[in-house]
This record gives structure tokens, C-alpha cells and sequence, in this order.
């Protein structure tokens, strides 16, 4: 009993010395902006900008020609990419340089200009649509042994030294095209497919799909 009302004081004499409980303020929210019709998402994220430590000079390989009519690429999606290139590489402040095919099918005139542009030593990098993922890839390994980094784009190569491969899911843009057109027949319809060169991996894809 005696321990008992020992331990009963010491705890009130604890209780007694303990601080008073903080009084804790209300913390006001910091509100978010919002962009207004004037403002910019660029203004509203603000992040550094990016620039080379040198005037690198990427060569910019293409599937198809020039039209000498016009100075553009014939394929109007290769030329929108390589309108996209000069924009980056003057924001980067570096230099890029078409390297145009002679067709969207020719495998060894764009096997030579690679080979040619490795002899030239002058290339610090190289992005290429290559017109067949197999076909390009004993040149283009080459530019890699010469320390010449190497981007795909569009059609993937059957390399596994390249930098990257820049473009999208083409075995899901296959089965979205197939469920619109399926959408579009009536049951038990037939498709043909008029598909690209056998060996565009990007192709087998989207037939997959």
C-alpha cells in the first residue's frame, strides 16, 4: 500500500512539471496560380535552360529525298521532324546537318552515306531514320565503335548499343487502326494491309497490333 502512494505522488509530482500543451496556429494555405489567357506555361514553370558545352554537329539521317523543287523532304512527316531538329538545335546552340536517302526504300545508299559519314571523322553524333532495322545495323554499330553516339528514330534497330529510340507504341497504334476499321465493316469482313518494307520493326509492329 505504502509503495503504492509512493508511486501515486512521484507521478503527481511529474504530472506537475510537465509544459503547458503549444497552442498551434492555423496554417494558412499558399494558394496555387492559375494561368490567365495572357500567361504561359512556360512563364509559370520556370527551369533552366539547357545549352551544349560545344557547337556539337549531329547529322539528321531521313528515310526519304529532297524534292528539288522545294528543297523539302518529299515525306511530309520526315520534313515536319527535321523542321523539329533546326528549332532544337538552335535552342541547344549546335549544329545540324540533313543526310537525306535517295528513297524510302534504298537499304544501300543509306548504308553508304553512313559508311561515308564515318570516314569523314567530323560527325558528334548521329540520328537516323533508318529504312531497315536490320539492314543498318552492322553501320551504324560501326559509328558507335567511332564514338559516334547514335539515336533511332521511328524505326527501331536491332541494336542494343544505341543511345535511345525515339517514337511511340506502334504495336497499340496497330490495334486502335484495326478496332476503327473493324468499327467501320460490317462481321466476317476482310482487310488487306499494305504494309512497308518486311523488316521495318516499327511496321511488324503495328501489324501485330
Amino acid at each position: 500500500m505504502g509503495n503504492s502512494l509512493h508511486g501515486a505522488g512521484r507521478a503527481a509530482r511529474l504530472s506537475d512539471r510537465r509544459p503547458p500543451a503549444a497552442e498551434v496556429e492555423p496554417v494558412t494555405p499558399t494558394p496555387t496560380p492559375t494561368l490567365g489567357a495572357s500567361d504561359s506555361l512556360e512563364a509559370a514553370i520556370a527551369t533552366p535552360e539547357l545549352t551544349a558545352t560545344q557547337p556539337w554537329k549531329i547529322i539528321f539521317a531521313v528515310k526519304d529525298r529532297l524534292d528539288p523543287a522545294t528543297g523539302r523532304i518529299v515525306d511530309p512527316n520526315w520534313e515536319r521532324a527535321w523542321q523539329g531538329a533546326q528549332v532544337a538545335a538552335a535552342d541547344f546552340g549546335i549544329e545540324v546537318v540533313l543526310l537525306p536517302n535517295d528513297c524510302q526504300t534504298c537499304v544501300e545508299e543509306q548504308i553508304r552515306a553512313i559508311g561515308a559519314l564515318i570516314a569523314q571523322g567530323e560527325a558528334d553524333g548521329l540520328a537516323i531514320g533508318a529504312v531497315d532495322s536490320l539492314a543498318l545495323v552492322p553501320v551504324v554499330e560501326k559509328a558507335i565503335a567511332a564514338g559516334i553516339p547514335v539515336v533511332a528514330i521511328d524505326t527501331p534497330l536491332n541494336s542494343d548499343r544505341l543511345v535511345t529510340t525515339v517514337g511511340f507504341d506502334n504495336f497499340t497504334a496497330g490495334q486502335v487502326m484495326g478496332e476503327w476499321v473493324a468499327g467501320q465493316l460490317p462481321a466476317d469482313s476482310s482487310v488487306a494491309i499494305l504494309n512497308g518494307p518486311p523488316d521495318h520493326q516499327n511496321a511488324v509492329e503495328r501489324r501485330e497490333g
